[in-house]
């Protein structure tokens, strides 16, 4: 009952939005926040995921997928804390969520930032990473051989950006070693982001009077206690 309150209407509203971009923030060490935009791609569950990754907080329930920015991955600051992230999506439905729960990247890097990673378990991520970036558009492929977004350019700049691909093929489409090196490139530096949530705040602003839902799971737990409080 208490998936059916929070996961059916957040895969509901996503359905019905031009584009799943939901707000992405976590907490760098020691305490400071970031914030960026993601795509969300998908759910899995437990209907398509028979036996979860195994770690200390998993169980068989959804979880949110989305893909991140490269800056995500990549990025140059602290290290980020896994247990205390917020996916905020907030499409034009009429209901608002807040979502915390557990942070995990695809494929695990070794650059300052995110540690964790699923384990195998007769499910293939790597499959899944890789599926979710064939399909894409080639020009959106194409984005992710750029620099890390922020770098500076230099006094060339318009120039530089000139021979940056505009477009990639699927994977094994490649017609040339320039187009297999550049799928290389982008692929590497390509991460899905998932989160297991273990508490979803929503609040519903399509009716009269306004309501609010607090879903929390404990750890261990598989089912998520639904609270009624003040919106």
């Amino acid at each position: 009952m208490a998936r059916k309150a929070w996961h059916e209407a957040l895969a509901s509203a996503l359905q019905k939005e031009d584009q799943a971009v939901m707000q992405f923030a976590t907490l760098e060490a020691p305490s400071t926040p970031r914030v960026r935009s993601l795509i969300h791609r998908g759910f899995i569950t437990a209907s398509t995921l028979p036996n979860p990754p195994t770690h200390p907080h998993h169980d068989r329930r959804p979880n949110a997928q989305s893909h991140t920015t490269r800056d995500q991955q990549r990025h140059r600051g602290g290290v980020l804390d896994p247990k205390h992230p917020r996916a905020v999506p907030s499409p034009r439905t009429g209901i608002d969520r807040t979502c915390a729960g557990v942070l995990e990247a695809l494929p695990r890097t070794e650059r300052r930032g995110l540690r964790r990673t699923p384990q195998k378990r007769d499910f293939d991520w790597e499959e899944k990473r890789v599926a979710v970036f064939d399909a894409m558009s080639g020009s959106m492929k194409a984005t992710w051989c750029r620099p890390v977004p922020g770098t500076p350019l230099g006094e060339n700049g318009e120039e530089e950006m000139k021979k940056w691909p505009k477009r990639l093929p699927k994977v094994g489409e490649a017609g040339s070693d320039a187009e297999k090196r550049l799928l290389g490139v982008a692929l590497g530096n390509f991460a899905l982001l998932m989160v297991e949530p273990f508490e979803v705040d929503y609040v519903e602003l399509g009716v009269v009077p306004n309501r609010r839902t607090r879903c929390e799971r404990e750890e261990g737990s598989v089912e998520f206690k639904e609270t009624s409080v003040v919106p």
